[in-house]
Protein backbone atom coordinates (compact mmCIF):
# COMPACT_ATOMS: atom_id res chain seq x y z
CA UNK A 1 0.00 0.00 0.00
CA UNK A 2 1.23 3.36 -0.70
CA UNK A 3 -0.43 6.46 1.37
CA UNK A 4 0.62 10.21 0.79
CA UNK A 5 1.25 12.60 3.77
CA UNK A 6 -1.75 14.68 4.44
CA UNK A 7 -0.45 17.15 7.45
CA UNK A 8 0.09 17.28 11.21
CA UNK A 9 -2.31 17.31 13.37
CA UNK A 10 -4.49 16.46 16.89
CA UNK A 11 -7.92 15.48 15.76
CA UNK A 12 -11.04 16.56 18.17
CA UNK A 13 -12.32 13.20 17.28
CA UNK A 14 -9.48 11.42 19.18
CA UNK A 15 -10.54 12.90 22.55
CA UNK A 16 -13.96 11.19 22.49
CA UNK A 17 -12.69 7.89 21.74
CA UNK A 18 -9.87 8.36 23.92
CA UNK A 19 -12.16 9.07 26.82
CA UNK A 20 -14.37 5.78 25.91
CA UNK A 21 -11.23 3.39 25.56
CA UNK A 22 -10.03 4.93 28.97
CA UNK A 23 -12.92 2.85 30.71
CA UNK A 24 -11.31 -0.79 29.57
CA UNK A 25 -7.97 0.43 30.39
CA UNK A 26 -6.54 1.91 26.59
CA UNK A 27 -4.62 4.43 26.97
CA UNK A 28 -4.75 6.64 23.67
CA UNK A 29 -2.75 9.88 23.34
CA UNK A 30 -4.50 13.14 22.32
CA UNK A 31 -3.53 16.03 25.09
CA UNK A 32 -2.04 18.98 22.29
CA UNK A 33 1.02 19.18 24.44
CA UNK A 34 1.61 15.42 24.62
CA UNK A 35 2.34 14.97 20.86
CA UNK A 36 0.90 15.56 17.32
CA UNK A 37 -0.51 12.80 15.50
CA UNK A 38 0.44 12.78 11.45
CA UNK A 39 -1.59 11.73 8.70
CA UNK A 40 -1.31 9.51 5.76
CA UNK A 41 -3.95 9.98 3.71
CA UNK A 42 -5.44 7.42 1.01
CA UNK A 43 -3.69 4.02 -0.49
CA UNK A 44 -3.10 5.45 -3.79
CA UNK A 45 -2.43 2.06 -5.47
CA UNK A 46 -6.49 1.03 -4.83
CA UNK A 47 -8.58 4.14 -5.23
CA UNK A 48 -7.71 6.58 -2.09
CA UNK A 49 -9.37 4.97 0.53
CA UNK A 50 -8.08 5.02 3.81
CA UNK A 51 -6.11 7.03 6.37
CA UNK A 52 -3.59 6.56 8.78
CA UNK A 53 -2.80 8.79 11.93
CA UNK A 54 0.96 7.65 12.99
CA UNK A 55 1.32 9.46 16.62
CA UNK A 56 4.90 11.25 17.46
CA UNK A 57 5.25 12.40 21.28
CA UNK A 58 6.67 15.73 21.91
CA UNK A 59 9.98 16.35 22.84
Amino acid sequence: PTFQYGCAQNPVFLNIYAKFFQQFGIHLPHAPNAGIYHQYRGDVSVSHKGEILIWQPAN
